[in-house]
This record gives C-alpha cells, structure tokens and sequence, in this order.
C-alpha cells in the first residue's frame, strides 16, 4: 500500500532539470518528491514521465510547473497518487489529464 504522507526532503531547492534528466534514468523508480525545487520545469515532468515504474509524484511548491508538465506526468501508467500543491500556474486543464 502506498502512503499520500510525503516527507519533504531536505536541501533539494537547487535541483535543476539536468538534475532530473539523471534520476529520469533511474527505470525502476516508483517515488519520488521533489516538494519545492523551484528550479524545475515542464521538461523535469517530462522526464519522469519517461520513468515506465513511477507511482507517487511529489511536485508540491514547484512553481514553474504548468499544465504541460502535469499532462506529461499523467501518462504514467502505474500512477496512484500525485502533489501538485502550491503550484500555482496550474489550471483545471491539469485536473482533466489526472482524471483520465
């Protein structure tokens, strides 16, 4: 069973795409929490949606993060639980590509 109870990590807020692009590498990954790496955009979503395995998704307080990025995530077969508090620049468009 999965827990929605995301710790936040410690002293990620400098993590870049590049960053990322790296872990995205990572076919095995099921969780990841990336709660409040301002530096991330769309494109770090898009990355991780190329992770066939990931489950839970921690976006909560990336500010960069659009719908676009969302959309991307949402593809992710296996995924069961996502947090996209505190990202501001999403709109009910980002809503719609989760429920599918």
């Amino acid at each position: 069973p999965l827990s929605p109870s995301l710790p936040p990590p410690a002293g990620c807020e400098g993590l870049t795409d590049s960053g990322v692009e790296a872990l995205s590498a990572c076919h095995g990954l099921t969780f990841v929490n990336l709660y409040k790496c301002k530096n991330l955009t769309d494109r770090a979503a898009m990355l991780l949606s190329r992770c066939p395995n990931l489950r839970v998704v921690g976006l909560s307080g990336c500010t960069n993060l659009t719908d676009a990025g969302v959309e991307a995530i949402s593809r992710c077969q296996e995924l069961r639980f996502v947090n996209f508090s505190l990202c501001h620049r999403l709109t009910d468009k980002a809503v719609v590509a989760l429920s599918r």
